[in-house]
């Protein structure tokens, strides 16, 4: 993705909404030498005139058929759209999810999209919410018991610091359900985001609900403020939630797992799993005297 100068301190969403439509549809090449290929183009949307973005798709684990996608769609900017399919991703619904009000303010862009199906086939969709014109942002869960057919929220989570709730930005929000029937932390849902504060650099921040998203554990943190991106969990049939994620300082760009073994109450680490190297270049003009770059555009892996 391409990240703007000072990005992390704005909520880093560079990418809603589209200056320019930029939608193309290209076929997918056919191997030489086989005939009858059997994975065409189908169009989930039927929309050539907008965007959609980072999609996010999960399949039932009750029944292979039936497949949602998440994405940010530019036919509407406050709000992401769901798209369904019943019959093994041939034909599909679209529709927005439900409006959600931030401190009764519609003034929002919804970003970053997160699909999670339970164990009983109900699925949720986790995403964020930037509030404009001073108004804090917030991270949302939805769910849809007719597997993606209609919406509802489950809630809104704020996550407001009370010095400063007019201040705080977010970015990259993942939500997995811990679906496994062994787990102790069963049917579990998880939400994971990159929180910053008034000017500070970004942290991991963590939550759970154990009554399908309605209500929210106070947030823990993976990280001290520094320099994270990219927050992706997944669970384990142990009930362990790992999360994988970047940091990107200057000279220290590194993959990086933290675990939870108590159902997220606290977390390990983080522990590196393997330095990365950036692909770019970089355009900085310069380093801040903690070695961060001031970046103008970078290109990152």
């Amino acid at each position: 993705w391409l990240v703007p100068e000072n990005a992390w301190m704005n909520g880093g969403e560079s990418d809603r909404p589209h200056s320019t439509h930029r939608k193309r549809i290209h076929p997918l090449s056919v191997p030489p030498g086989i005939a009858n290929w059997p994975f065409p183009n189908i169009d989930v949307t039927n929309d050539p005139d907008n965007d959609q973005t980072e999609p996010s798709i999960q399949i039932n684990p009750l029944d292979s058929n039936y497949i949602v996608i998440g994405a940010n769609d530019d036919r509407t900017f406050n709000t992401l759209w769901a798209y369904s399919s019943k019959d093994g991703g041939h034909t599909w619904q679209n529709q927005p999810l439900p409006l959600v009000l931030i401190d009764s303010d519609a003034d929002v862009i919804a970003t970053d999209p997160s699909i999670a199906f339970s164990s009983d086939g109900k699925v949720y969709f986790g995403n964020g919410h930037l509030g404009l014109a001073g108004v804090p942002d917030d991270v949302a869960c939805f769910e849809s018991s007719n597997t993606g057919q209609a919406w509802s929220i489950t809630s809104g989570y704020p996550y407001l610091n009370p010095s400063t709730s007019n201040d705080t930005s977010t970015d990259k929000y993942f939500i997995p359900v811990d679906a496994d029937p062994s787990s102790p932390f069963h049917d579990r849902v998880y939400a994971t985001w990159v929180e910053i504060v008034g000017s500070t650099p970004p942290r991991i921040a963590f939550s759970y609900s154990s009554d399908g998203g309605m209500t929210w554990s106070a947030r823990v943190f993976l990280t001290s403020q520094g320099y994270y991106s990219a927050p992706v969990p997944a669970t384990a049939p142990d009930g362990s939630i790992v999360v994988i994620f970047e940091q990107y300082t200057l000279g220290a760009t590194y993959i990086l797992e933290s675990r939870s073994t108590n159902g997220s109450i606290s977390f390990s680490g983080p522990k590196i799993i393997q330095h990365y190297i950036d692909v770019g270049p970089w355009r900085g003009d310069s380093a801040t005297n903690d070695g961060h770059p001031v970046v103008k555009d970078t290109v990152r892996a």
